[in-house]
């Protein structure tokens, strides 16, 4: 079974310290997995916060007090609540919550690999790259921004192309972009790109694993399906007020 992202993607923010809940994603189903970035400006660690129950760390990308960063992964069950609560960012500043869908991933391993989180200020901003264990696996880029601009971030020009998740700009940018890796092994390195100059930037290359089975034609078949390719689409999200 192919790695497939799922559309509708919901996320929150405000500029509060406290809790922020953000509502599932309408689409989800038992055993698809949902990936959220979550994001504040400034306030506590993320070690302090509390996690809502089931869903999994991938990387604390807070190498930098502002933006405090993390992506987290959980597994859908028969029985999901209708939102999910992140609670504990202190007092500084806001922050936001992205969840999205992907559906065919391993459930056993979820995660074929997670890379090492990088603080840059210049441009371009390069991700270390990862060695996949899987063949078709679904490399994925986490990128936080300490900037509220609406300049978009730009990703390597390669074949397969690179598509975004989303491209969330509200009180700190957080991007997440995605693209097969049809054969595993080294990525290299990817760098990244925008106009807005020196600030601090984090993110991390890491991958999600597909389902036994898939094969290399039913992956580049499935990306090839998804919406604006084989050009980065407008992310389509969904705005609940906090």
């Amino acid at each position: 079974m192919a790695i497939t992202r799922l559309v509708n993607d919901t996320v929150v923010s405000n500029a509060t310290a406290g809790t922020r809940t953000v509502v599932r994603p309408p689409d989800i189903e038992t055993n698809d997995v949902m990936v959220a970035h979550v994001t504040n400006s400034g306030g506590t660690a993320i070690a302090s916060w509390t996690i809502p129950s089931g869903w999994v760390t991938v990387a604390d990308c807070s190498t930098s007090a502002n933006p405090r960063a993390a992506v987290f992964y959980k597994i859908a069950t028969a029985s999901e609540p209708a939102d999910y609560s992140w609670s504990g960012f202190g007092a500084s500043g806001g922050g936001s919550i992205n969840v999205g869908g992907w559906r065919g991933v391993d459930l056993g391993t979820t995660i074929d690999v997670t890379g090492t989180v990088v603080t840059g200020s210049t441009q371009p901003f390069s991700l270390t790259g990862v060695t996949t264990v899987t063949a078709n696996a679904m490399l994925i880029a986490s990128i936080f921004e300490n900037s509220s601009s609406t300049t978009g971030i730009t990703a390597p020009s390669e074949s397969p192309a690179w598509d975004y998740a989303w491209q969330h700009n509200i009180q700190r940018i957080n991007v997440l972009a995605f693209v097969l890796k049809a054969t595993a092994g080294a990525t290299g390195n990817k760098a990244f790109t925008d106009n807005k100059g020196s600030l601090t930037r984090i993110g991390l290359l890491w991958a999600l694993r597909p389902a036994a089975g898939a094969t290399v034609a039913e992956m580049q078949a499935a990306q090839q399906q998804q919406p604006g390719w084989p050009f980065p689409r407008r992310p389509r999200v969904t705005v609940y007020a906090a």
